[in-house]
C-alpha cells in the first residue's frame, strides 16, 4: 500500500456551455466538452438533473485534436481519441473539492499633504504640527521576485523636491505631491514598470501594478517565468538628514484592490516604512496550460514539441498549437494565458492487488477540471455534476465537500466560504 499521500493527476480542460447530455457516445464529444460516462456502456450520463449515478463512471474530455491521422497516415491514427480518466467506482471517492476565481489586485496607497507641512523658510517660527523639515522627501521599496529578475536586487528609490522657496515660507502640498509624482515616474531604474504615480491637488497616490512580458502563443515555452507571489511596496517619510520619520501633518490610506480600503484616509504616517502588497492571480491560464501540456507528455501525446528551431513547426503538425490556441495572449471571451480559471478535483482510490505477490495496493488518483471563470454557465453546469457526484459518493463525509465559491465562482471580495 502506499507509503506518502500522493495521487496521480489527470488535467482536463473543460469549454463550451455545458457537459454532454445524456445517452450520446464519447465519440460525439466536441473539443473541451466534457460528459460524465457509464464505464459499461460508455454513454454519457444525464448532466442537470440532481440525481445518483448507478455503477462505475468516467469522466470525459473532447480532444482538441479533431483529426484523427497524422498527415493523413491511416497507419498514424488515434489522435482524436476522448481524453478519459480512470473508471470510478462511487464507494472510493474520498474527496471532492473546487478552487476559486480570484484575480490579481493592485493595491493603492494614497498621501495626503496639507500646505503647511514643509516649512522652507529657515527664518520662520515652526508652526506647531508641521514636521519642522524644508526638504520634503519619501522613499520607495519594492521587494519580490519580480523585482529580483529584472534588477537583480530590490528597488527603492528616494524622490524628493527641490526649487525655490514660494511666498509664505511652505511649500504647498500641491507642489510637493506633482515633485514626487514626477521624480517616480522617471526614475531611471525604471520603476514605472512596477508602480504607477498620480498628483491630484495635494494628493499623491501611488498604484502597485506592475506589468509582465508576455510571448504570443507561437514562440511560448513552459520554462518562460511569470507573475505567481506577491510583491510589495513600502512608503516612507524621510528627514532632512534621510532618516524615516513619524508625521502628525502628512496623512496617508491604503487599499488592497483599488477599492477596498486597508489603512483608513487620515492615518497619521508611522516612523516605520508602510507596506502594502500586491496578491497575484490564481489559477491563471498560464498555469493551467502547463498542467494541460504536462498531463499530455504523461500520456506520450507528441503534440507538444519545445526548446528546437523547428517546434512551431511540430506543434503545427502535430496538434500542440490547437491546444495554446484556446489560451490566447489577450483575454478572449473569458479565456487566455491571463485570465484565470477555476479548478474541479475529485480524488479516488483504485484498490487493487499487485500479482503476482499478492500484496494489497491502494493507488490514489485525482481529476482536475479547468473551467474558465469568464464562463458562468460551464461554472454552474459544473457545479451541479460535482453536487450529484457528492450524492453518489456514499462514503464522502461533509467535511471532504464542504468547501465552495460564493457566486458561482465569479470571484468577489467574499471568495470562499465554508458551507
Amino acid at each position: 500500500m502506499s507509503y506518502f499521500n500522493h495521487a496521480y493527476k489527470k488535467a482536463m480542460l473543460a469549454q463550451g456551455d455545458g457537459w454532454k447530455q445524456a445517452a450520446a457516445s464519447t465519440a460525439t464529444l466536441t473539443a473541451g466538452q466534457m460528459g460524465i460516462v457509464d464505464a459499461c456502456t460508455y454513454q454519457t450520463l444525464n448532466p442537470a438533473a440532481a440525481t445518483t449515478y448507478a455503477g462505475d463512471i468516467m469522466i470525459v474530455q473532447g480532444n482538441y485534436n479533431q483529426t484523427d491521422t497524422l498527415g493523413n497516415n491511416p497507419l498514424h491514427g488515434g489522435y482524436s481519441e476522448s481524453i478519459k480518466s480512470k473508471i470510478i467506482k462511487p464507494q472510493y471517492i474520498t474527496k471532492l473539492w473546487s478552487s476559486c476565481c480570484n484575480a490579481a489586485k493592485c493595491p493603492t496607497i494614497t498621501l495626503t499633504i496639507p500646505d503647511d507641512c514643509y516649512d522652507c523658510d529657515p527664518s520662520n517660527a515652526l508652526v506647531a504640527g508641521t514636521d519642522g523639515t524644508g526638504h520634503p522627501q519619501i522613499r520607495i521599496d519594492i521587494k519580490g521576485s519580480e523585482v529580483m529578475k529584472a534588477l537583480n536586487r530590490n528597488a527603492y528609490f528616494v524622490a524628493d523636491m527641490t526649487g525655490c522657496c514660494p511666498a509664505g515660507g511652505y511649500y504647498t502640498g500641491a507642489n510637493v505631491a506633482g515633485a514626487w509624482a514626477a521624480a517616480i515616474n522617471r526614475d531611471a531604474s525604471n520603476m514605472a514598470d512596477f508602480i504607477t504615480a498620480v498628483a491630484t491637488t495635494n494628493t499623491l497616490k501611488i498604484t502597485l501594478c506592475p506589468s509582465e512580458t508576455v510571448f504570443d502563443n507561437c514562440s511560448f515555452d513552459t520554462r518562460d517565468a511569470y507573475g505567481h507571489e506577491t510583491l510589495d511596496l513600502g512608503v516612507s517619510l524621510l528627514s532632512a538628514e534621510g532618516d524615516p520619520c513619524a508625521s502628525t501633518c502628512v496623512t496617508y490610506g491604503t487599499t488592497t484592490d483599488g477599492t477596498t480600503v486597508g489603512v483608513a484616509a487620515g492615518t497619521a504616517f508611522p516612523n516605520v516604512t508602510a507596506f502594502i502588497t500586491r496578491t497575484p492571480a490564481e489559477t491563471l491560464g498560464e498555469s493551467v496550460l502547463r498542467e494541460i501540456i504536462l498531463d499530455g507528455r504523461y500520456r506520450q501525446d507528441g503534440g507538444w514539441n519545445q526548446g528546437n528551431k523547428d517546434s512551431a513547426r511540430f506543434r503545427e503538425i502535430e496538434g500542440g498549437a490547437l491546444l495554446s490556441a484556446e489560451f490566447p495572449v489577450t483575454t478572449t471571451a473569458g479565456k487566455g494565458r491571463r485570465a484565470t480559471y477555476r479548478w474541479f478535483y475529485i480524488q479516488h482510490t483504485v484498490p487493487r492487488f499487485n500479482n503476482p505477490t499478492g500484496v494489497f495496493d491502494n493507488d490514489q488518483y485525482v481529476v482536475a477540471v479547468a473551467v474558465p471563470c469568464g464562463n458562468a454557465a460551464l461554472i454552474t453546469a459544473t457545479e451541479v455534476i460535482w453536487d450529484n457526484l457528492a450524492l453518489t459518493a456514499t462514503n464522502l463525509s461533509k467535511d471532504d465537500y464542504a468547501y465552495t465559491c460564493n457566486g458561482s465562482g465569479q470571484g468577489g471580495a467574499a471568495g470562499c466560504t465554508q458551507s
